[in-house]
């Protein structure tokens, strides 16, 4: 029976990093609904006032698309998305920072649509522009790469996924720090691409560097840390080594209780997996409760739903 594997998949670039002013206020009253309806109105007034190519519709035009992203209306996302694509083009350029900024997050939409090849091809016309504007080793340049890396590795084109996933890595060692969450957030992702070469000793050693400086950065039972740990736990036991990978389902299970709650849908895959492993080894008297207690908690759960976390949450090994 396959695992499933928490993983940071990849970092979405969104607008409202610079929200638009005239709606900060009001969307920080309001329900999510309730903003959806505000950017449109704010959109239509901006329009009326300074045209449809002026920067501050569009890019008010950007953080509505976002919005629509987040409550998961991609199909409209994606349409709003391509409008501020052809806005931002014709008032900047092709290139410019805004424009490819645009084309980042409508590639995202695509990429959480299953179109996949499009996406890719989307994100390596957005590379190119981001090289060119700013630079190899600029941040949002690596973080196109990276999501660029994570299509190819969902395509299961691993050994390209995996070259670029390296060059990610070096990037931002350089840019950012070898410690940098970013930087270890392409490391947990390239340890991934190895587990699923089938190079375990590679993977797992990727793993525990990643742990360890997880732990150091963020501490022992940050979502991030304790997702590498879960990791780190199925490579083990595809390696054989049963006994360690209990030790460390247990101190996921242990964590994530703590951190997330008993009965939050990371945890119970945990569950899951440890009564997995148990069953897998011969003890087949101390897995039961586990497994019911993850059977009951994920009863109103389904696997579409927990497929839809990503890139919280990525199932790359099948389904139950």
């Amino acid at each position: 029976m396959e695992k499933h594997c928490l993983q940071q998949a990849c970092i979405f670039r969104h607008s409202p990093i610079r929200p638009d002013p005239d709606v900060v206020l009001a969307t920080r009253r309001a329900r999510r609904p309730e903003t959806e309806t505000l950017y449109r109105e704010v959109i239509e007034g901006k329009t009326a006032v300074l045209g449809a190519d002026h920067e501050s519709p569009l890019r008010t035009k950007g953080n509505s698309a976002a919005v629509l992203e987040e409550q998961g209306k991609l199909e409209e996302a994606g349409k709003l998305y391509l409008e501020v694509i052809e806005g931002k083009s014709a008032a900047f350029g092709v290139n410019h920072a805004e424009t490819l900024l645009s084309k980042g997050n409508y590639a995202a939409v695509l990429e959480q649509q299953g179109k996949l090849e499009e996406a890719g091809k989307l994100y390596l016309e957005v590379i190119a522009g981001d090289t060119a504007v700013l630079g190899a080793n600029h941040a949002g340049t690596l973080m196109d790469k990276g999501n660029y890396a994570a299509v190819l590795q969902q395509q299961g084109k691993l050994g390209e996924a995996e070259s670029t996933y390296l060059e990610v890595i070096e990037g931002k060692s350089a840019a950012l720090g070898a410690n940098h969450t970013a930087t270890l957030l392409s490391k947990g992702n390239y340890a991934a691409v190895h587990e699923q070469q089938g190079k375990l000793e590679e993977a797992g050693k990727v793993n525990l560097e990643v742990i360890e400086a997880k732990t150091a950065v963020l501490g022992a039972n940050h979502a991030h840390t304790l997702a590498t740990k879960m990791n780190y736990a199925i490579v083990l036991e595809k390696q054989g080594k049963l006994e360690e990978a209990e030790q460390m389902y247990r101190e996921v299970i242990d964590g994530q209780t703590v951190a997330l709650g008993a009965g939050h849908t990371d945890t119970l895959i945990a569950k899951y997996n440890l009564g997995d492993l148990l069953l897998k080894a011969g003890d087949r008297a101390r897995p039961r409760p586990l497994l019911e207690e993850e059977a009951a908690g994920r009863a109103g759960v389904a696997l579409d739903a927990l497929q839809e976390r990503r890139p919280h949450l990525l199932l790359p090994h099948g389904a139950l």
